[in-house]
């Protein structure tokens, strides 16, 4: 899976730095614009002024994302057409060019594959309802169980 670094958690991951990934569905499905860029933006902020550097993690037209310019989040939180994205959809969605947002299990993934170790997350997904009958159990619970994340 190829991943592509803004050049500040490229930089940052190179020098042994502080980096915090950070989910990404908030911003798509979980808050209304443009509520969603300001949160985002002011999540960064905070992580900065903790002198950690922050991660945004998405599938920006196809590519994995780690760390989001200004005009990623904009795209991001303004396109309706963006999907939520897990770990179970990351191939579909690279080889479809999909925009999305990345449920915990994907940006658990796609963390752990950048060499990040910590992450925050709004909420997980879990069992739900029905789920006897239907399966439905969300992916948060196996990625939480399966990479070694904080």
């Amino acid at each position: 899976m190829k991943i592509r670094f803004s050049a500040e958690v490229e930089s940052s991951l190179a020098a042994g730095m502080p980096v915090l990934a950070l989910e990404s569905t908030i911003i798509t499905h979980g808050m209304p614009h443009p509520d969603n860029i300001e949160f985002a933006l002011e999540a960064e902020s905070n992580c900065r002024q903790q002198g950690v550097v922050p991660a945004i993690i998405a599938i920006v037209k196809g590519e994995c994302c780690v760390g989001l310019e200004k005009a990623q989040i904009e795209f991001i939180g303004k396109d309706v057409s963006t999907k939520k994205v897990s770990r179970r959809e990351l191939g579909v969605a690279i080889s479809k060019n999909w925009s999305g947002g990345t449920t915990v299990s994907a940006t658990m993934h796609i963390a752990h594959q950048s060499g990040i170790s910590v992450f925050s997350t709004g909420g997980i997904g879990g069992v739900h309802r029905g789920a006897k009958k239907t399966f439905d159990v969300s992916q948060d619970l196996i990625a939480l169980s399966q990479i070694p994340m904080v």
